[in-house]
């Protein structure tokens, strides 16, 4: 009999630690493989730095800024991105995919200002569906003057929507036109953002178009640095 009971209990155990152990399996264990996206051709428009070596800026009193041209270069990306699992919220799902990837570094010789405006294929997050929704978005951003490879998002942008959805979920403006130090631009996208610096908080303000690329900037010191000429 006690040996009955044994069997039985061990059994009994064995099931109920199968089903325990059934209910930890994640259903999207596997990394879903959601495509390759390339940029569009009118988006890369927004980068008018090819053949460019250097950009020259002017201060409202005529001071001049130049900015160097580094590493301009294409590549795809691999990205896997973490969402829950549409089947079972309590586990991960991965979903992988590759965007076409442009970026372009300017920065003053002297070292101690350093931008980087990127471009990239976006897939739609938070919902993966059959149909995936991207767009292209365009951003800039600045290197802290005293922590290197640290950076603030100064300006972000669709530069091409295509099919995403929602168009609110950037924080920039459109303007038409824009007088900057006396000299006007057209279609520019402008977005003013504040950033605790080295313990001060710093005004940004950044210009971008189709046409020029960088129209113009505040840097750490609050000076409007106004597009002038590509060299």
């Amino acid at each position: 009999m006690k040996k009955t009971f044994f069997q039985l209990a061990l059994a009994t155990g064995l099931l109920l630690g199968a089903c325990s152990k059934q209910k930890t399996i994640n259903p999207c264990a596997e990394t879903i493989e959601i495509g390759r996206f390339g940029l569009l051709e009118a988006s890369k428009g927004f980068l008018p730095f090819e053949g460019v070596n250097k950009i020259v800026f002017k201060s409202e009193t005529g001071d001049s800024l130049v900015l160097e041209t580094k590493s301009f270069f294409t590549h795809f990306v691999p990205t896997t991105k973490e969402l829950d699992c549409p089947e079972d919220d309590s586990f991960p799902a991965y979903y992988k995919y590759i965007s076409e990837y442009k970026d372009i570094t300017l920065l003053i010789s002297a070292g101690n200002l350093k931008m980087e405006i990127e471009l990239i294929t976006k897939p739609y997050f938070p919902e993966i569906e059959e149909a995936i929704r991207i767009a292209d978005v365009l951003t800039v951003d600045i290197e802290s003057p005293v922590r290197e490879r640290v950076y603030y998002r100064l300006l972000s942008f669709y530069a091409a929507q295509r099919d995403h959805p929602n168009p609110a979920i950037l924080g920039e403006q459109f303007l038409e036109t824009v007088e900057l130090n006396g000299q006007p631009f057209d279609s520019v996208y402008f977005e003013e953002k504040f950033f605790e610096v080295d313990g001060v908080r710093t005004n940004f303000q950044t210009y971008y178009n189709k046409q020029f690329g960088l129209v113009a900037f505040k840097d750490y010191g609050g000076t409007l640095w106004v597009f002038d000429r590509f060299e």
